[in-house]
């Protein structure tokens, strides 16, 4: 019989997915802006790489954070949680689009879900051992 806290709800799985779609997102908008694909950005390079690299950056650390939530690790929940929240400000307060609406609902969910689910995260844990 599986131990309750090393299964992985439905709920569980459901975040990591998004906060997947996350980072994609973000890795995504950083390499449009260093691509000069994003229209919305000036063409001088130096703007355009601090943003494109911090923007990629922040997809590959959401991606770190991500394997250390599956792990179970406390100090992921809290910073991924903080994150969200920063892209969410960072989303909305930007010229709010369409698109603009869609990642801040798709940034929204796995907040939402995290504090749904914060004892699975949260509590303590141990292995199995055999």
């Amino acid at each position: 019989m599986a131990d309750e806290m090393s299964t992985y709800p439905t709920t569980v799985k459901i975040t990591l997915v998004f906060l997947g779609i996350v980072a994609i997102i973000w890795v995504g908008f950083g390499v449009a802006v260093v691509g000069n694909l994003h229209p919305a950005f000036p063409a001088e390079p130096l703007f355009r790489w601090g943003m494109g690299i911090t923007a990629i950056f922040a997809g590959l650390v959401m991606v770190g954070l991500v394997y250390f939530l599956w792990k179970r690790k406390h100090f992921a929940w809290w910073l991924i949680l903080v994150g969200l929240f920063a892209f969410s400000l960072a989303t909305f307060f930007d010229q709010v689009g369409w698109v603009d609406l869609i990642v801040l609902v798709i940034t929204t969910v796995p907040i939402i879900l995290l504090i749904r689910d914060r004892h699975w995260y949260l509590q303590p844990w141990k292995k199995n051992k055999k």
